[in-house]
């Protein structure tokens, strides 16, 4: 079994309208109808990765010493990437990305405006390619290679946070840049990576265990 959650869901819609126009007269209708209905299934994907970012990324905790919160926006581009394949997730993050930025408040904390933690956002494009590439190839369903999928975009995330928020904020230390925008958040980090990690295979097991007693 190869692909994405999105993949097999699509894949799944348009078997739905095969079957149900299938004993259509009308030949515009039985090839038309399976087309639209993907298309419409992919806009839906899109548009739910969005809001699943953004309500994840409304989950924060916030810092002191740093004006960058903790949040479960990671975890949701971990998983919406996963789930999505690189496409959907790459879509669905410029589009959480291009909403903000056009002063629709989906930023943390219901923000639109550009912040110092702008180059997150921006990580979080870079970061849904990386994973949704390797999920594509299977890397999502055994826990070591999810766990290792997690894990290599964390420099996506971090390189464009970082560097933002140096540039933002005028720091031209980066030891400074990673106090406030990389150290404080790698236990955080590691937890949702482990979550991630392990929810996709058992998603996986989910599915395919429903999967044969469909076919059954």
């Amino acid at each position: 079994m190869s692909g994405t959650f999105a993949d097999h869901l699509v894949e799944y819609a348009r078997g739905s309208f095969v079957q149900l126009v299938r004993n259509c007269g009308a030949v515009s209708v039985r090839t038309r109808v399976p087309f639209v209905a993907v298309a419409v299934c992919n806009l839906l994907l899109v548009a739910a990765g969005t809001l699943y970012v953004t309500l994840l990324s409304q989950v924060v905790l916030p810092l002191d010493f740093t004006p960058v919160k903790i949040s479960l926006g990671t975890f949701s581009v971990f998983t919406v990437s996963a789930t999505l394949g690189r496409t959907h997730a790459v879509s669905s993050l410029a589009l959480y990305a291009a909403l903000g930025l056009s002063g629709l408040p989906v930023f943390q904390g219901w923000r639109s405006d550009v912040t110092v933690t702008m180059g997150y956002v921006v990580g979080y494009i870079f970061a849904a390619y990386l994973i949704g590439k390797l999920a594509e190839s299977g890397s999502d369903r055994k826990i070591l290679s999810s766990l290792g999928t997690m894990l290599t975009s964390v420099p996506l995330l971090y390189i464009p946070g970082v560097a933002w928020l140096m540039y933002s904020m005028h720091i031209t230390s980066i030891e400074r840049g990673l106090e406030l925008g990389f150290y404080p958040f790698l236990l955080g980090d590691a937890v949702k990576i482990l979550a991630a990690g392990l929810l996709m295979p058992g998603l996986w097991k989910v599915f395919e265990r429903i999967s044969r007693t469909k076919g059954a």
